[in-house]
């Protein structure tokens, strides 16, 4: 399906009944990572799958950074009846999920932030060298982030869970300073899981959502 939304064409799938769910994909994806764990998700929640702007089956345009995703979504919400709608974003996803809590609190209800980082800087230092300098206007995007300082994070009043893999591309130092900074936030590390493991194959990761998001 497609809607217009802040002046582009995105393109959404819809899946199952329930409590409404959107699903935000990470760099370079497609909703098509989240299939998955649509899968285990569908029979209690009508789930909202949508390719971001300039990702899988939407408009491409020549600027895209992460607030103007946010604002993507945010109309998105708002032209289809979603507020209180949760997030589960993944990686690049989670980062458009604070940027749309940050935006306005209230349009959601429960965040679950997958693999997120807050400044460039929170990336692992070999990860970090390996693609600062690449021109690539995707790790563009990432590496010049303006950062969500630890005050705006204290802003955030959703309820918040956080998940990151043992052996995650996110830094330890970065995952604590966001679980710290936001005020009703839980925090868990998959044992043995990197950053995008536990998204492809979601057993471990749909009961966690599934408890966080049903519990009211």
């Amino acid at each position: 399906m497609d809607i217009i939304v802040n002046g582009i064409k995105l393109n959404y799938e819809v899946f199952g009944e329930g409590i409404p769910l959107i699903l935000l994909h990470g760099n370079r994806e497609s909703h098509e990572i989240f299939l998955p764990l649509i899968e285990q998700l569908k029979s209690s929640f009508k789930i909202y799958a949508v390719d971001s702007r300039n990702h899988g089956k939407s408009e491409y345009t020549k600027k895209f950074n992460y607030e103007i995703m946010a604002k993507d979504i945010y109309e998105f919400i708002i032209k289809l009846e979603l507020k209180g709608a949760s997030i589960v974003g993944f990686s690049d996803g989670a980062i458009i999920g604070l940027h749309l809590a940050l935006k306005d609190s209230k349009i959601l209800n429960k965040l679950v932030l997958l693999g997120v980082n807050v400044t460039p800087k929170g990336l692992e230092k070999a990860f970090y060298d390996a693609y600062k300098n690449d021109l690539d206007p995707y790790n563009q995007m990432m590496f010049k982030q303006k950062p969500i300082r630890g005050k705006d994070l204290n802003k955030i009043t959703n309820d918040t869970l956080i998940v990151y893999g043992e052996h995650d591309v996110i830094t330890r130092q970065q995952q604590l300073r966001i679980y710290k900074n936001i005020r009703n936030s839980k925090y868990i590390s998959l044992i043995g899981e990197d950053h995008a493991s536990y998204i492809l194959k979601p057993d471990k990761l749909h009961k966690l959502i599934y408890d966080f998001i049903s519990i009211t």
